[in-house]
């Protein structure tokens, strides 16, 4: 086979073409009022991912490497947190943009960047221009795409699976190792985001395409290019390996380096009574939407809510991609890759349903590196690309110079038909509608499910319409009106897409994220270097907003700081969700028990996290809180702000410990009722006694204060341990007067270092150990040896042909 497919222009020709320049102008006008004025913020987005894109800008204007969080979890690794993507190159924008601005601008780039290399696969595969423009429409612009605007660091890392597989592809095509080295770096750049279950899925994809597409025999042998898909995935691992490895110690020392049960990984599987939003948008109401009723699939999804807001592909896209991969027609992609596309996106369906597959326990216990895959609804990323070009192939052939095949427009005429009765039944029958929504909705009908669901059928039967009308025209032998109406079929295919995706991702104004609100202020006047504790919600509160928006549920979560909002204006918070499973695990545990504790046995463990300010719906009366404020917020509720007088130090000594056996016995005794941590220090396993006289306090002054680096004086008259309030994560060194000292774990979930009578001075600083630095040298070797070690060829040997 040649170096390009025939019929796929030269990357120079593909960038001058209007087609590709109107699919990003379309893809860029979606992104408009984030981009000029607005701010997308939903769910991730103003909880974490646009607060950490402002931490990092913090992080890196102190100078060094941001290794280091001191505000969510009670301190955490930055940069080894892989949520964080804190090596990948866009998120240098922070930096030199505002970060609310910075954040939009990355997300609006990526979409782009997905759209233009949906484009150049399609291109490259000789697929027409208009073609090919739907292709890159329906990779990013579908309901699933779009779902992850704010999910952050999927959305960074989506555009990447088909820059891989475009780039895999010439490689396959022309053994150049420069494509090689490009479709390694894509995946590389998959590892920086933090989204390894995408990655995986790439790998996966480009392994298919190495088997199924019929490259000629300078390709070589299936299963030397499948040997080839295995180095490519060891190349990725090792560019990666600077992210990697760092995060190795970080997922260990956390929930995701624990045991997964079956029911945690299959939260958020696809629903089968999901299933009809593919064809029909908005099926389970909507999601942007602050009255509950507005959202009538809450019985069905996981959580009440779904992870990712939309799902919709769309009726003609759907039909066009099915007939695509089923059609014996000759086409521009091979057959063989046609069906391989099309299993692939079957499988990935399938696998999306999780929970739902009556077989999967048995897999999940037989290979339980799925857990990897926390919540099976992200398979449906393997589906997009494949659905994409294969409709993409369904506009080609089917609104091109051929006439469409009668199967083609049966396809679609039927599914126009469909919807439409379907439509007409949610206008007319009322036990039709009742029956349907008791079935996929498990709730009576309502006013808002039927015109919710009418509106949507709607959407669904006059753009599949549009699409068989096209398809039921005479044969055609020019060529500029076969393009034309190649045109018109991707141009519905996009208005389509576009219409269906306005409400996927609500828009609000940047003062909802730049605006710091009253209670920020209030709890930093009361902190005296301690900690904020937020409590969980009380059931029964009722916002009082004056639009049904989603909006003024987030503002009113930043309004009242809820679980860890506070980090976002610079409070250090403990004791919240752990919302990536990444927390230091014993702080998770303890964050648990701490739920449904009497404030009585809670105050020993919080004392212990040096909380000084505990925000709450309760009125508390438990020794140690003292009312200190109150949170008006726009609820039925009002919060109060108590100052937590018996707080430990972050940093303070102790001359009275007791020795537990093990660490559910300091679990339990760190939350007994009258546990004093500024007296005393649980330390697990064999201690020497404690100075059977009181000792004197010892204060400990602050000499120095950073993100990494703590330097302290303490002069004690007897033995005793220092106990740092901060979470016990490997990374952190403590030199006791210029000596390298071990430190043990104290009141469950710190850190403690022995101390001898007489003046000291402590410097303990964290670094991310010799995981960073392997990690470059491995990626940068990497590198090097893609670029420019060339491999040894094999000699002939005497005789050989």
């Amino acid at each position: 086979m040649s170096a390009t497919t025939p019929g796929a222009p030269s990357r120079a020709t593909a960038f001058r073409e209007p087609a590709l320049w109107i699919l990003l102008a379309v893809v860029a006008l979606y992104f408009a009022r984030p981009l000029f004025g607005g701010t997308l913020f939903f769910r991730d987005l103003y909880l974490l991912f646009v607060p950490q894109r402002a931490r990092l800008a913090k992080l890196a204007a102190a100078g060094g490497l941001p290794l280091w969080d001191p505000f969510l979890h009670g301190g955490q690794p930055f940069l080894a947190d892989p949520n964080n993507s804190a090596l990948y190159p866009t998120a240098w924008l922070s930096l030199v943009l505002p970060p609310v601005f910075a954040a939009n601008a990355e997300i609006a780039l990526h979409f782009l960047l997905g759209a233009l290399a949906a484009y150049l696969l399609a291109r490259d595969l000789g697929l027409s221009r208009a073609a090919s423009a739907a292709g890159g429409a329906a990779f990013a612009l579908c309901g699933f795409t779009l779902s992850l605007a704010n999910l952050f660091n999927r959305a960074l890392a989506m555009p990447w699976l088909p820059f891989l597989l475009f780039f895999w592809h010439r490689h396959l095509q022309t053994r150049r190792r420069r494509w090689l080295a490009a479709a390694a770096g894509a995946g590389a750049l998959q590892v920086l985001t933090g989204s390894p279950e995408f990655l995986l899925l790439s790998l996966a994809l480009a392994a298919g395409w190495a088997l199924f597409f019929p490259y000629g025999p300078a390709s070589g042998t299936r299963s030397r290019r499948l040997f080839g898909a295995f180095l490519l995935a060891l190349a990725v691992a090792g560019l990666g390996a600077v992210q990697i490895l760092p995060t190795l110690p970080v997922i260990a020392g956390s929930a995701r380096g624990q045991p997964r049960t079956f029911s945690s990984f299959a939260t958020w599987s696809l629903s089968p009574q999901r299933l009809p939003e593919l064809v029909v948008p908005g099926f389970f109401g909507r999601t942007d939407a602050l009255a509950p009723a507005d959202y009538w699939g809450h019985e069905v999804e996981d959580q009440r809510f779904p992870l990712f807001l939309s799902v919709y592909f769309g009726a003609g896209l759907l039909a066009l991609a099915a007939w695509a991969a089923a059609s014996r027609r000759e086409m521009t992609l091979p057959a063989p890759l046609r069906r391989y596309l099309g299993g692939a996106a079957a499988l990935a369906l399938l696998l999306a349903m999780g929970r739902f597959l009556p077989l999967l326990p048995a897999l999940y216990r037989a290979a339980p590196f799925l857990g990897l895959f926390r919540h099976p609804t992200k398979f449906l990323a393997a589906a997009t690309l494949p659905l994409a070009l294969l409709a993409a192939q369904g506009v080609d052939d089917g609104f091109g110079e051929r006439p469409a095949s009668r199967s083609l427009r049966a396809l679609l005429a039927a599914t126009a038909v469909g919807l439409g009765l379907l439509w007409l039944a949610f206008a007319g029958s009322g036990t039709f509608v009742s029956a349907f929504s008791r079935t996929f909705f498990r709730l009576p009908a309502s006013t808002a499910m039927r015109e919710g669901v009418a509106a949507g059928l709607a959407h669904g039967a006059l753009a599949t319409a549009a699409l068989a009308l096209m398809a039921f025209r005479p044969a055609r032998g020019a060529s500029r009106a076969s393009a034309s109406l190649a045109v018109a079929a991707s141009a519905t295919l996009v208005l389509d897409l576009a219409a269906a995706g306005t409400r996927v991702n609500p828009v609000a104004p940047r003062a909802l994220l730049e605006e710091t609100p009253p209670a920020a202020d209030t709890v930093r006047g009361l902190l005296g270097g301690g900690r904020l504790f937020r409590d969980e919600n009380p059931a029964g509160v009722v916002l009082s907003a004056p639009s049904n928006d989603i909006l003024w549920q987030d503002a009113w979560n930043r309004e009242t700081l809820y679980a860890y909002v506070g980090a976002a204006f610079d409070l250090p918070v403990i004791f919240h969700i752990d919302y990536d499973d990444l927390a230091a695990l014993r702080l998770a545990r303890l964050t648990e028990r701490l739920r449904g504790l009497p404030w009585e046995r809670r105050l020993p463990a919080l004392s212990a996290g040096a909380v000084t300010v505990v925000v709450t719906a309760q009125r508390v009366t438990a020794e140690g809180l003292e009312a200190a404020a109150s949170i008006p917020n726009a609820s039925n509720t009002p919060f109060l702000v108590y100052r937590n007088a018996r707080a430990a130090p972050r940093a303070g000594f102790v001359a009275r410990w007791e020795s537990v056996a093990s660490p559910e016995a300091a679990l339990d005794a760190v939350t007994r009722e009258g546990f004093d941590p500024r007296e005393t220090a649980l330390l697990e396993g064999p201690a020497p006694a404690p100075p059977a006289s009181p000792c004197p306090p010892a204060p400990v002054a602050v000499r120095e204060a950073r993100a990494t680096r703590v330097r302290l004086s303490v002069e004690p008259r007897c033995a005793g341990y220092l106990v740092f309030a901060d979470p016990r994560v490997p990374g952190w060194t403590v030199r006791v007067d210029g000596v390298a000292a071990e430190t043990r774990a104290a009141d469950y979930a710190f850190a403690a270092v022995r101390l001898e009578p007489g003046a000291h001075e402590i410097d303990r600083t964290y670094g991310a150990g010799r995981g960073l630095g392997a990690g470059a040298a491995i990626s940068a070797g990497t590198l090097v040896v893609l670029l420019f070690v060339k491999p040894r060829r094999a000699t002939p040997r005497a005789g050989a042909a």
